[in-house]
């Protein structure tokens, strides 16, 4: 019977020690991990990866950023047989992940970009050693089972896993989480939670805190307490971004179809660079960019319309940064989306709870049960660096199925298949478009 219990005791014990974080430089417990794919097991030991290098990529599929690396991963793991593993964690159950690709179907990321990387699903043991809040995370554990490193992901590439290789005593810039709160709550009283009586009405402008997790709120209204809430986080041109196309939360312009990415965008700015980043977002240059140029913030108003709301929104942002930001009609060089005939050959025929889009793995371009509007957004998005816009002037409102097979990037191909499957076509004109123009309110340059 004694012997019994020293067998249970010790059981519980090593679970107990299993279950605290682990934290860098130390031994990582040699845990079995359940609910696994793509291995020879459907669990494995820590211990049996001994003698590699282990990178765990802690994932979820609402991330699309951790997604889109899944092809980048797959080409490490391949460059790096022998020496590396590399798995994908996501708390996801079974059957919540077989439902978001049966939803997803082929147009979405997940689909596109399917892992054959050991994967863990369902995962309840390793969060607990690695704890974190914002993902892309990346655990590095070197050949001798010791945590070496936790890093974002996009430190995750072929330099830093052969400095790993090479030296297991090897520093990376730590990913730290230091500052968590209720998203469900608004951010500025929990910072000034000691004059709880005092806070009524506020704008608040923080510069970026990294890891500050939390929801945003485009325009939310709290009818209890007869007010209204504005909560966003981004760069100077990722608010009036914002605030210019008609509460759409379009963000950083460069990057949305509703400024046809960019190109009905003037800045007359002395410093562009402080407005938005010029290069690669996967970087530790852009790291120290967003500590210096991206902001928190957030408005509490009287309960008002969503106009006056964004009106106060754009005053903030001009008074805080010094900025004039107004539209202007110009006349613009575009590829315009026009009817060849009254016929409705592109009219949906799906139901109405079915709606996808994207790129098949043919290649094929589609829209079921979408708008032409979404037609004329892919055009846009892959021709950005072209001199021209892409404007809807069909006037049609009603639903679409669409496909093109050529690439969106050949224009004229993709013109005949509109002339000859849909009674469409693209006609190039010059055309007044509305123009957001930013300002410095004093030039002296």
């Amino acid at each position: 019977m004694a012997y019994l219990v020293l067998i249970t005791y010790n059981m519980l014990c090593a679970q107990t020690i299993a279950a605290k974080p682990v934290m860098i430089g130390q031994m990582v417990p040699d845990v079995q991990v359940n609910n696994v794919r793509n291995h020879t097991q459907t669990s494995f030991k820590i211990s049996d990866f001994k003698g590699k290098l282990v990178i765990f990529d802690f994932w979820d599929v609402n991330c699309i950023p951790c997604i889109q690396a899944f092809p980048k991963l797959d080409s490490l793991q391949k460059e790096f047989i022998d020496q590396i593993q590399i798995i994908l964690v996501t708390k996801t159950a079974k059957n919540d992940l077989d439902k978001w690709y049966n939803v997803r179907k082929e147009g979405s990321a997940l689909h596109r970009y399917t892992p054959n990387l050991v994967s863990v699903i369902q995962d309840t043991v390793l969060s607990k050693l690695f704890p974190h809040l914002a993902i892309p995370h990346s655990v590095w554990v070197n050949s001798t089972g010791v945590l070496q490193a936790v890093t974002q992901g996009h430190y995750v590439n072929s330099e830093n896993i052969r400095k790993m290789l090479l030296d297991r005593n090897l520093k990376l810039p730590e990913k730290k989480e230091f500052f968590s709160y209720d998203s469900k709550k608004l951010s500025f009283p929990q910072i000034y939670i000691q004059y709880p009586e005092k806070l009524k009405y506020y704008s608040t402008l923080m510069q970026f805190i990294p890891h500050l997790s939390g929801s945003q709120s485009r325009f939310k209204i709290d009818s209890a307490n007869m007010t209204v809430c504005i909560k966003r986080t981004g760069s100077i041109l990722t608010f009036y971004g914002d605030i210019f196309s008609h509460y759409r939360a379009a963000g950083n312009p460069y990057d949305s179809p509703y400024y046809n990415y960019g190109k009905t965008v003037v800045l007359n700015v002395k410093d562009s660079t402080r407005l938005f980043f010029k290069g690669n977002t996967n970087s530790e240059e852009y790291d120290n960019w967003k500590l210096r140029n991206l902001y928190e913030y957030e408005t509490v108003l009287p309960l008002m319309s969503e106009k006056k709301a964004y009106d106060h929104y754009l005053e903030d942002m001009n008074k805080f940064f010094g900025l004039e930001a107004k539209y202007e009609d110009r006349e613009m060089k575009a590829l315009v989306l026009v009817r060849t005939s009254n016929n409705e050959k592109f009219k949906s025929k799906a139901s109405s709870f079915e709606r996808s889009g994207g790129i098949t793995k043919e290649g094929t371009s589609f829209i079921r049960n979408g708008s032409l509007l979404s037609i004329v957004g892919m055009l846009s998005e892959n021709n950005k660096n072209k001199p021209y816009l892409f404007i809807d002037n069909t006037g049609y409102k009603g639903r679409v199925d669409i496909e093109i097979k050529s690439s969106l990037k050949d224009i004229e191909k993709v013109r005949r298949e509109l002339n000859t499957k849909y009674d469409l076509d693209l006609v190039e004109r010059n055309q007044m478009v509305p123009v957001l123009v930013i300002s410095d309110k004093n030039k002296e340059y």
